[in-house]
């Protein structure tokens, strides 16, 4: 007998159906009570959540722009929270700065070391390059003046060195290891030179060294790329791609010729105070090529 046919038959028992309906007299209001307070519980919990969604929803840019702007410090008017994510963060603000400047540092240390160090305990070794002095009584002179990388220009009353053993080329030599002793020379001067040399060398080990070769009142002189000018000047088209593309990355016309560094007026400034120069000063910015 299917479940349908058995309370068909149920309801034709004497009694049941004003059973039935006592029940539903005295039971139905008290669910329907509770129903409806139910539903209106629910509705106003579910209306709260709504609102409280749309305000968060609403200052998660704040909010994010509160931990970014200015490390976290830049004040902003607003709801509450904001003021509670900027208080939150603010006792990390140092800390989280130290830590990711101190990551950067151990990152810069270990790729320098990948790139110019000598691992310990294994056999490599630099590749030995033997210098040559062409010229002996140009490093006679009683002041001494060095063309780093003179390649084709060589200049007169200087001590004119290159890697490669060209026309007037005094000594043939790395710039790193010049045959002069340290505190004895005048003048060094470089033409479009610097720009060989990614800038960890030239910070670490380069521009300390030429520095050290300097007798007191001795002068570094130096022309680079001005990329910040000729950035300027092939954005307002004074100069063409080809021209901004050379001052880049080199002619590239021989080993050696590749460019791995530009500078600005500012930048190399910092570099050379930084290495120990002192008096540092511009002498000309923007000038023709680079």
């Amino acid at each position: 007998m299917g479940v349908a046919s058995w309370l068909k038959q149920l309801r034709r028992v004497p009694g049941v159906n004003k059973a039935r309906h006592l029940a539903e007299v005295a039971v139905t209001p008290y669910v329907r009570g509770d129903l409806a307070e139910l539903k209106a519980v629910t509705g106003r919990d579910l209306a709260d959540l709504r609102a409280r969604l749309t305000v968060i929803e609403g200052s998660q840019a704040r909010g994010l722009n509160a931990t970014s702007s200015t490390n976290g410090g830049a004040q902003f008017a607003g709801d509450d929270l904001n003021g509670l994510v900027q208080a939150s963060l603010a006792p990390h603000v140092g800390t989280i700065a130290y830590l990711l400047q101190r990551v950067e540092m151990v990152r810069a240390e270990m790729l320098y070391e990948l790139r110019y160090g000598q691992a310990a305990g294994t056999d490599t070794k630099p590749i030995a390059f033997e210098s040559k002095v062409i010229n002996p009584a140009a490093l006679g002179q009683p002041d001494v003046r060095l063309n780093l990388g003179c390649g084709h220009v060589p200049l007169q009353g200087f001590v004119n060195i290159d890697m490669r053993e060209l026309p007037g080329v005094d000594v043939i030599a790395v710039l790193d290891d010049l045959p002069v002793p340290e505190r004895s020379v005048a003048e060094i001067f470089s033409s479009h030179v610097l720009e060989h040399f990614p800038v960890e060398e030239l910070t670490r080990r380069l521009l300390p060294y030429w520095q050290s070769l300097l007798r007191p009142g001795g002068v570094f002189r130096a022309v680079v790329p001005d990329i910040a000018a000729m950035a300027h000047g092939y954005s307002s088209g004074a100069i063409g791609f080809e021209t901004f593309r050379e001052v880049l990355y080199g002619g590239q016309e021989y080993e050696g010729d590749t460019h791995y560094n530009g500078f600005s007026a500012v930048h190399l400034g910092s570099l050379l105070a930084a290495a120990g120069f002192e008096g540092v000063a511009v002498v000309a910015e923007g000038r023709p090529n680079g």
